[in-house]
């Protein structure tokens, strides 16, 4: 047990080392891309609450309006969302609505059909419940000025809010985001979220459709199909102007079940870097939950008749080797994420670290044998 404690955490640490490192020299990318052209392509699916909101930030974008356009892939919409689309294409000719026919469906497929009826040369996703700044394409395609990159990422936030719940989904979104980042920086990339990332679309539309098929999500498995085919294409833009803002889960049962739904893909994942950094994680997050298990059993059932004097010390030695590794975590987090939430102006966030990790590491270790287990439904769909 020592032995494995001792290597959990000197790799751990060493990965917070470096990620640190990464994310401090994310350079950010100041030529102004004045050439490509953009095509914003976002899949909706029962977005009547806001796809009008979505649809108007990107009408007010500080971005020449004869260089990009926005096209929404409709995914068979059972609300008002389709009517509302169709209204609103009426009404700006730089809106073009497609709708997905019978034998096609999910944000997968809904994202290649856009990006084949598209006409810029970049293209731009992001999801229809999110909200975005008016720099935010100008910010991003200048990334593709450089020739060589051809995937990029982009951060993605929470909207504020004042319960602990929240506190605990922003800083946990914030994690993975500045992590995700830090690893691309490093040419190692493991994860990106498909609301706020873009393409070129020669190199995407060049994917085969048998491999691309074998795609089980509609980023990840895109980033690590970039990562493998084009050498130091991916970039990240570490800029507050490519911020997306994306509503968070209303209650528990919510957050479990879109937790179950992102782990739930990770099955599928053959990237050797993403691999041994959820191995890692999920083992650190082990000695701290087995911990906690054995001291609840310890607690609870109090007589152990001639063997009280060995489970107490026992029990003593397990509580001061649950202390030292969630002491360890919060220091080697801590060391990470400092510069990460001064950059996102999310410092507040620091005061709940410590406890947040421990609760973080429960719902980890329950929910990821969970995820393999149950069938995850998104929308009314089998995942």
């Amino acid at each position: 047990m020592i032995a494995i404690f001792s290597l959990l955490c000197f790799f751990y640490f060493r990965m917070m080392f470096l990620y640190r490192k990464s994310w401090i020299s994310i350079s950010v990318h100041t030529v102004v891309n004045t050439v490509d052209t953009v095509s914003v392509v976002v899949a909706c699916r029962n977005e009547e609450e806001n796809i009008l909101n979505l649809i108007e930030n990107i009408k007010s974008q500080n971005f020449d309006i004869e260089r990009f356009e926005l096209i929404i892939v409709n995914d068979h919409s059972t609300d008002s969302t389709t009517l509302l689309l169709q209204q609103e294409s009426e009404n700006w000719d730089k809106l073009k609505v497609i709708n997905l026919e019978d034998s096609i469906s999910g944000k997968k497929n809904a994202i290649r059909k856009g990006t084949k009826f598209a006409n810029g040369e970049i293209i731009i996703c992001t999801d229809a419940d999110c909200r975005i700044e008016k720099n935010w394409i100008s910010t991003i395609v200048n990334y593709f000025s450089e020739k060589n990159i051809k995937f990029v990422s982009a951060p993605v936030v929470y909207q504020s809010g004042e319960s602990f719940f929240s506190k605990y989904q922003s800083l946990e979104l914030l994690s993975l985001v500045s992590s995700s980042a830090s690893a691309i920086n490093r040419s190692k990339a493991t994860l990106c979220s498909g609301a706020n990332l873009a393409f070129r679309k020669k190199e995407y539309l060049s994917i085969p459709e048998q491999e691309f098929d074998n795609f089980k999500t509609d980023d990840v498995a895109l980033l690590h199909y970039f990562k493998k085919n084009f050498k130091n294409s991916i970039s990240f833009v570490k800029q507050k102007q490519a911020i997306v803002t994306t509503s968070m889960s209303v209650n528990l049962l919510s957050y479990l079940s879109q937790k179950m739904r992102w782990i739930s893909a990770s099955k599928w994942v053959k990237d050797t870097d993403t691999i041994l950094v959820s191995l890692l994680v999920y083992g650190l997050n082990l000695l701290i939950v087995i911990p906690v298990i054995f001291l609840l059993f310890m607690f609870t059932v109090r007589n152990y008749g001639d063997y009280n004097e060995l489970v107490y010390v026992f029990r003593n030695y397990i509580f001061i080797f649950l202390v030292l590794v969630v002491c360890f975590k919060f220091l080697s987090d801590y060391f990470f994420l400092k510069s990460v939430l001064t950059f996102f102006k999310r410092n507040d966030l620091l005061i709940y670290l410590f406890l947040f990790q421990i609760v973080n590491a429960v719902f980890t270790v329950v929910i990821v044998p969970l995820s393999f287990l149950i069938p995850v439904k998104w929308k009314d769909r089998k995942l």
